[in-house]
């Protein structure tokens, strides 16, 4: 299974939505600036960026709400992410 089938079942739901509309993408990652900078560059810079370290430093969540055009914008948002490696998407 190819990573678009994965995000099928996904469209179908954000495709009952309205859009424009903000959207929240989650990922985690070791913590590691490049990695953060990757992951970021994925996004508009006009995003809203939320950092959580975990206690013992190991992992970063980001956040990212970013107002989505359509529901193949945000599958094609999760699809650039996931070129980067150790990436988990929430």
């Amino acid at each position: 299974m190819n990573l678009e089938e994965k995000y099928t079942n996904l469209k179908a739901l954000l495709d009952k939505e309205k859009y424009p509309k903000p959207f929240l993408f989650k990922f985690i990652i070791l913590t590691d600036k490049d990695k953060e900078i990757a992951v970021k560059s994925c996004f508009d810079s006009k995003s809203d960026f939320k950092l959580n370290k975990s206690k013992s430093n190991k992992y970063t969540t980001i956040n990212i709400l970013q107002s989505m055009p359509s529901s193949q914008s945000i599958i094609d948002k999760y699809l650039l992410v996931a070129k980067i490696e150790n990436v988990i998407h929430l």
